[in-house]
This record gives structure tokens, sequence and C-alpha cells, in this order.
């Protein structure tokens, strides 16, 4: 059996944004701001076929201090 293997580590350029990790290919990145209450999650579902969604997700969570970005760890065509 497999375990899910889970770190929440802060991010090395601002450090009020922790970064949870799990090292297996085709599970997301996820971002939090350790002191946001807006409510708001920012999602970058195609992050390898859409080109420029990361930074774009990046920057709306960042401009609007959203509590979560959720980064896909997959491509648009994956249908595993």
């Amino acid at each position: 059996m497999n375990h899910l293997s889970l770190t929440l580590e802060p991010l090395k350029a601002d450090p009020s944004v922790l970064v949870l990790k799990e090292g297996m290919r085709g599970w997301p990145t996820v971002f939090f701001h350790v002191h946001a209450d807006s409510g708001l999650v920012v999602e970058a579902p195609h992050p390898v076929f859409d080109w420029g969604t990361p930074e774009l997700a990046w920057r709306a969570f960042d401009s609007f201090h959203a509590d979560v970005l959720i980064v896909a760890g997959t491509h648009r065509a994956n249908r595993a």
C-alpha cells in the first residue's frame, strides 16, 4: 500500500506563504497565505498546456492576497 507523504514548508522567497507538496507526479502544488482571510481560492488547472497560466495565477494569488493557490500537476489531456 502506498502512503501519501505531504510536506508543508515556507516559500523561500516569501515566508508568509506555505507550500504543500506531494512528491508523486500528477499531484497539485498548493500555496497558502499564512495570514490571509479573503476567502479566495485561485486555481491554475493546466499549467503546462495553457502558456502563462501559472504566472497569471500567482499574480492573482499575490495581488488579491488570496487564501490558497492550487497549481495542477497534470497535463490537460491526462485521463488517468
